[in-house]
């Protein structure tokens, strides 16, 4: 499959700590299984991404290589066409690894059994099972097990997510005698993410924040993912504000607020419809005009599903 030139990447808009996980260590497995194989991202890596990873050795390049080879992509942590890298031919992608929803028939049609888009909590989860699949878990760095294990538990909320598959928790497990994370690493982890979310709110949401389309008209959905929530609710909900992302001018905002440590979101919407459907969904109460506290944990991605299933 892999005869030519790999490159590995992710969408172009940014790279989160799945996306960098994947992308590493598909790569490391790639060659060592033969291939020759580079990890391509070009955009920002978003706020998932903690001071301490930017410190690592990590292998991932911010341009596509300059030679003349023929190149042939592998896709990781998305499978939306429209939001591949600029460089990226259709006809050229092997391979697809995904846990998002929505384009699982075209990917199946195209690459058949290398299409890996399933219903679990991180794509990272799907890395390390291909690692097992060639009996290559081993030979895994240590850099590249300390990606995959942070990967799976952020994209899980530490396993509280519903989206948490009994696979995530194996790996976990599995990926973690590799690794060598400092004591109480999950702390250090997020304490570093709010640190960066309180010196640089805006930019910091505005770098995991997608473009959405409901009812025939484009929102901005933004996430950010926090221990503890309560102090940014109020600074984000006056973030809400015409904006031209994407080269579209957005008015309409969604914005969830993941509180770990409650087992909650705050979900913040100018949009009155946007706000009613997304009460509905939830189950949520609302505690303003433009915010819901919702009983349990919901990630964007399970808000994504959701409001297209509203729209049938």
């Amino acid at each position: 499959m892999h005869k030519n030139k790999t490159i590995v990447c992710g969408g172009r808009a940014y790279a989160d700590i799945d996306v960098l996980a994947c992308a590493s260590a598909y790569v490391q497995l790639l060659n060592l299984l033969g291939h020759d194989a580079s990890a391509v991202i070009t955009g920002p890596w978003n706020q998932t991404i903690c001071k301490t990873i930017h410190t690592w050795p990590i292998d991932v390049h911010s341009k596509l290589p300059s030679d003349k080879h023929h190149y042939q992509y592998v896709l990781v942590d998305f499978s939306d066409p429209d939001y591949r890298e600029h460089f990226v031919s259709l006809s050229e992608v092997v391979e697809v690894f995904d846990h998002h929803y929505g384009h699982e028939s075209y990917w199946q049609e195209k690459l058949s059994s290398n299409a890996h888009i399933e219903a679990i909590g991180a794509c990272a989860t799907l890395i390390w099972e291909q690692f097992k699949k060639h009996d290559m878990q081993q030979h895994i760095s240590t850099v590249n097990a300390n990606l995959l294990y942070t990967a799976i538990f952020a994209n899980t909320l530490d396993f509280k997510s519903d989206v948490t598959h009994s696979r995530d928790l194996k790996a976990s497990d599995e990926i973690m005698p590799f690794t060598d994370l400092p004591n109480h690493w999950k702390e250090t982890y997020y304490e570093e993410i709010e640190t960066s979310f309180r010196n640089d709110l805006e930019k910091k949401l505005l770098q995991d924040t997608k473009t959405i389309t409901f009812l025939d008209k484009p929102f901005s959905f933004g996430q950010l993912e926090l221990w503890n929530a309560t102090p940014l609710v109020e600074k984000c909900s006056s973030l809400m504000t015409p904006r031209t992302i994407e080269g579209n001018t957005i008015h309409d905002w969604v914005i969830n607020l993941v509180s770990i440590e409650e087992g909650k979101c705050y979900v913040l919407s100018n949009s009155p419809d946007l706000h009613l459907s997304l009460q509905t969904i939830t189950e949520g109460k609302t505690l303003s005009n433009n915010t819901i506290h919702t009983p349990r944990l919901w990630l964007r991605k399970e808000f994504i599903r959701s409001i297209r299933s509203l729209k049938k």
